[in-house]
């Protein structure tokens, strides 16, 4: 129980849960069945996935018959519709300000250092007799912090990035989210548009490949 006390303390630093909260505010009962807990759900989709659950009726068999999932779910049993709905409804729309808020608040608890970048070629163990090697040189990582420079530049997010060298991967995160937010007003549909969010999925491939091993 203490780990999976953790894992809810994770989601509650991280602003995920007041985030449920402000997206379903203006929900009102429409009778039938209890509502299910939003927050536990959430917590419980991660779990899962960490475990490898991944498609909706595996995550209803988890929450069954694995004493994690009851302990999360306090004993309810959300059917997979029930899941898929939630799933469709709020983590699709949200899930770049629920992947930086996570990662941020994941970084905090603990004591992540995300300027560690791995450089010669080290191999580390993954799994059981499973090795996975690690080959970063420094000239890709410069050329990406290059081209992110030049992204953050054009919409004047450039502050506190330096102007030469590797752009540590917590900089860039933290960019990710200020970016985020500033689309977040903006009409996809508009073709005017389009090349903002191309910059913007360009800064988060390029973050995920400074940060992949």
């Amino acid at each position: 129980m203490e780990k999976i006390d953790k894992l809810f303390n994770i989601f509650k630093k991280s602003g995920v849960f007041d985030l449920i909260d402000d997206v379903y505010s203006k929900e009102y009962p429409k009778g039938g069945r209890p509502l299910i807990d939003r927050h536990k759900l959430i917590v419980l989709i991660a779990y899962a996935y960490a475990f490898r659950h991944t498609s909706l009726r595996d995550m209803e068999t988890f929450c069954k018959f694995d004493l994690r999932a009851i302990n999360i779910m306090d004993g309810a049993i959300p059917s997979h519709t029930s899941v898929g709905k939630f799933y469709n409804e709020f983590i699709v729309p949200n899930r770049d300000s629920l992947f930086s808020k996570i990662t941020d608040a994941i970084r905090d608890e603990c004591n992540i250092d995300f300027n560690t970048a791995f450089l010669d070629g080290s191999k580390f163990e993954a799994d059981a007799n499973k090795y996975q090697f690690v080959w970063k040189p420094t000239k890709y990582h410069q050329k990406l912090s290059d081209k992110i420079r030049i992204i953050l530049s054009k919409y004047e997010l450039s502050r506190n990035v330096p102007e030469t060298g590797i752009i540590p991967a917590t900089t860039i995160a933290d960019k990710i989210t200020k970016f985020n937010n500033l689309i977040s007003n903006i009409d996809i549909s508009d073709k005017s548009n389009k090349e903002i969010f191309k910059d913007y999925e360009f800064l988060k491939n390029c973050f995920n490949k400074i940060t992949r091993i």
